[in-house]
């Protein structure tokens, strides 16, 4: 890894809705979701001034993880797999790119991590407030190709962008985030 590289950390969310989060619908179809991990992994492994790392996240029930046989297979240079957990990657990473809004997502935003979280409209509704108090770090797309330009420009733009300044001291974080 080039010492001045970004390295960047990607986290995949697995979730299903629930009432306190500001998304109402959860994943793409999941042979979607399957097909946009393999876009950015060959994305990802394309940007040689990047070194990234897919964060890894097996549900209860799964002893395969997709994204670890494709980045293992391919050999990548500049991708590498963990399944440590998210929060040791704080200060070792210089952006964090989420694949939905999510409680990390909230946790990099508070630790001043610059952070990007995507969204399908079409899949997903995120509630009103979201859309002000996150600024660039919350972002749409409506297909892979356009979530692969929110990626890479998020990727190229200056990090401070991406921190968004929340208004804590007037309101209840509680009432950001719920």
């Amino acid at each position: 890894m080039n010492k001045n590289s970004q390295k960047i950390l990607f986290l995949p969310i697995m979730a299903s809705p629930w009432p306190q989060r500001p998304i109402e619908k959860g994943q793409p179809f999941p042979m979607e979701y399957v097909v946009w991990h393999k876009t950015l992994l060959d994305f990802f492994s394309k940007k040689n001034d990047c070194h990234f790392i897919w964060k890894g996240i097996l549900l209860a029930s799964q002893k395969f993880d997709l994204a670890q046989k494709i980045i293992d297979d391919n050999k990548f240079k500049n991708i590498e797999y963990h399944r440590n957990r998210f929060t040791d990657w704080f200060g070792k990473v210089d952006k964090i790119i989420f694949d939905t809004p999510s409680t990390a997502f909230f946790e990099s935003i508070f630790s001043r991590i610059p952070s990007l979280a995507l969204y399908r409209p079409n899949d997903q509704n995120l509630r009103p407030n979201a859309y002000s108090e996150f600024g660039e770090s919350l972002k749409p797309y409506s297909d892979i190709s356009e979530g692969i330009k929110v990626v890479n420009q998020f990727i190229e733009d200056d990090p401070q962008k991406y921190i968004p300044k929340l208004k804590t001291k007037k309101t209840s974080i509680l009432k950001i985030i719920i």
